[in-house]
């Protein structure tokens, strides 16, 4: 736009295909032809959402005893309809229930029955049926006690 004293410039920012979930902060450089201003810097700044997130991404079993047994809940959020096709890592002391069919969120009932004695910490992935995404880890933690 130009507007007397004033002229505006809209920039396209365009991130990697592959850029990693999270925050983004970096700075752009753009030439010009101004010469008292040869490069203008321009601050970029958001927050990359990946296609699938597990929340939590560490499902907190706290202490158990030997025998006892934890129920737990994950949820499963797709930036679109996704069906959970696989649930891998899985030992003979867990079970994992998932919801059927193609939606944008799904529960994951963790079942595990404690034992051997020690610390947990196991990582589950979750498979899709998405195209090119890869398995969602996610952890459970804990200890068990004698």
């Amino acid at each position: 736009y130009r507007r007397p004293g004033r002229v505006g410039y809209e920039v396209e920012v365009q991130l990697n295909p592959d850029a990693p979930a999270g925050p983004i902060s970096e700075s752009v450089q753009l030439s010009t032809n101004d010469p008292q201003s040869p490069v203008v810097r321009v601050h970029v700044s958001g927050k990359v959402e990946a296609r699938l997130v597990a929340t939590p991404s560490t499902l907190q079993l706290g202490e158990l005893h030997v025998g006892d047994k934890a129920v737990k809940r994950v949820l499963v959020r797709g930036k679109e309809p996704f069906a959970i096709t696989a649930v891998g890592g899985t030992t003979d002391s867990m079970k994992v229930l998932c919801t059927e069919g193609s939606r944008r969120v799904h529960i994951l009932q963790v079942e595990y029955e404690a034992e051997p004695a020690g610390a947990i910490d196991h990582q589950l992935l979750v498979h899709t049926d998405m195209d090119g995404e890869k398995p969602l880890p996610f952890r459970l933690s804990g200890a068990v006690k004698q």
